[in-house]
């Protein structure tokens, strides 16, 4: 997929997301904050499809486009995604620089 249509993609299913999100905020609920939390299907969609980076971008604007204020435990749970995806990521890059034979990745070593 080139570029531009990755990016289009990313930016409709992040528009797909918050439209969702706000839709479901219009329907009255039985039990207060129990939601069907149709905007995660979206970043479930963009997990799938485009990888974690992606996914990750539309859960932050989905979060920062709702309309109430972020609370304390959303923000802390979205803090700890980001530490947790950016090690794996970090890990998924030295993986592959070891299997494509990289010079600088071949001299790294793991010391216990």
């Amino acid at each position: 997929m080139k570029k531009t249509h990755r990016l289009v993609f990313c930016a409709l299913l992040s528009t797909f997301a918050v439209a969702l999100s706000y839709v479901e905020s219009l329907f009255p609920l039985p039990l207060p904050g129990a939601r069907l939390g149709l905007g995660n299907a979206m970043v479930l969609l963009t997990l799938i499809t485009m990888g974690g980076g992606a996914a990750a971008l539309v859960a932050l604007n989905d979060i920062l486009a709702s309309d109430h204020t972020p609370n304390l435990v959303v923000l802390i749970t979205a803090g700890l995604g980001v530490m947790i995806g950016s090690v794996t990521f970090t890990g998924s890059l030295i993986a592959a620089g070891k299997l494509q034979g990289n010079a600088f990745v071949k001299k790294m070593r793991l010391t216990a």
